[in-house]
């Protein structure tokens, strides 16, 4: 039986590159889908050495670019008639208000928006390898009174905040955006053998916080040491989970706490606001999909 092929973004530091390596350990084909291709390289040789397994592959692309993504897919397609596993890591958190190469707010272009089109355009060899599995990581922050205390809401009004930027609802918004898109996703992949899951990882260490000012970087490690943040391996065991675990590997459309079943906001679950979500997201895209 060939070996099963999972593709992961992000995967060249933090939980992508855990993840990484514990597939590959596993004896799985690992796509790893990186910005900076001198990172990824040096990622990729790490697994490699640290695995023994030799089928790890680095295809660079700018989750902020609908062109990158479109020549990603490309090659993937050329290399691969199938894909087992999908696993949406990257991830960008910026103070300020910046855009991506396609004018768009970075955090909801480059870590929903290019998520969102990247497994549309990977449908087809997600169902190929059916029974097959997208997860995508979102967190718990979402939710009113963690972090902040501020509820995530879909700002349909301004939903890049280019009128008035809310760094904090702003960021909120892509984690509940995720887990909106992964309902909807597992809703209209019904039947088809290809199942959409999210996941809330243990609080790790990370570099997800590299974009801020130092100063703000040094509160995010105290907060992470205050925290008692754990490994990024221990992290990629939660993320894991709904791939691995006997008892969750063809569950749909759930959200996973720390490698248990758990609840997300309530306004996670309407569908009417998912719908809309969806066919916003298509409006940036310039795209129908399923």
């Amino acid at each position: 039986m060939d070996a099963k092929i999972a593709l992961i973004t992000g995967a060249n530091s933090g939980l992508g590159k855990a993840a990484a390596l514990k597939l590959a350990k596993l004896g799985w084909n690992v796509v790893m889908l990186c910005r900076d291709a001198q990172r990824g390289e040096q990622a990729r040789q790490e697994i490699i050495t640290a695995s023994g397994n030799e089928n790890i592959r680095l295809i660079t692309a700018d989750l902020g670019s609908k062109v990158s993504i479109k020549n990603f897919v490309g090659e993937f397609e050329r290399r691969y008639s199938q894909l087992n596993l999908l696993i949406n890591c990257a991830g960008i958190r910026v103070l300020n208000y910046q855009k991506t190469g396609d004018g768009i707010e970075l955090m909801f272009g480059s870590e929903y928006l290019g998520h969102f089109i990247l497994t549309n355009w990977l449908v087809p060899r997600l169902k190929a390898g059916a029974p097959s599995k997208v997860i995508t990581i979102s967190g718990e922050g979402h939710k009113a009174g963690v972090e902040g205390g501020v509820g995530a809401s879909i700002n349909f009004d301004d939903i890049t905040y280019e009128k008035k930027w809310d760094v904090l609802r702003a960021s909120k918004q892509v984690v509940l955006a995720k887990i909106l898109f992964t309902y909807e996703l597992a809703r209209r992949l019904e039947g088809s053998g290809v199942s959409a899951v999210t996941v809330s990882p243990r609080f790790s260490r990370t570099n997800l916080s590299n974009h801020y000012p130092w100063f703000v970087r040094w509160i995010a490690a105290f907060r992470m040491w205050q925290a008692r943040a754990v490994s990024p391996e221990l992290g990629a065991d939660d993320v894991l989970y709904p791939a691995l675990a006997p008892q969750a590997q063809y569950q749909t459309g759930k959200y996973y706490v720390e490698g248990q079943e758990g609840k997300s906001s309530p306004e996670s679950y309407d569908p009417e606001i998912a719908k809309r979500l969806w066919e916003i997201s298509e409006t940036f895209a310039g795209e129908k999909f399923l």
